[in-house]
């Protein structure tokens, strides 16, 4: 694995990369808020605006910035700064 790019905020990922983490984060939030009656009426597009709202917020802490890595095989993939160990890992055990 290779790390080709470092420290890159979330503002500044490429659109799709950036919708992909919308829909992941949305998809947390949802978890997290599933027994709080505020958030019983929500809608899908509901959890994607804050997710995308805290995504945005926390974009200047090192730990939740991305950095594109690229693994023996070519494949490219952005993943979180603090993922990249995992990442290694997955890629020596050779789990993808």
């Amino acid at each position: 694995m290779k790390i080709l790019k470092q420290n890159i905020k979330f503002s500044d990922l490429p659109i799709a990369e950036q919708k992909s983490e919308i829909e992941w984060d949305a998809i947390h939030w949802k978890e997290i808020f599933k027994n709080e009656e505020a958030w019983k009426d929500c809608t899908h597009n509901d959890y994607r605006k804050q997710a995308k709202m805290v995504l945005i917020a926390d974009e200047d802490i090192d730990y939740k910035k991305y950095s594109l890595i690229e693994l023996k095989d070519g494949r490219r993939k952005w993943v979180r700064f603090d993922d990249i160990e995992n990442e290694a890992e997955n890629e020596r055990l050779r789990i993808y």
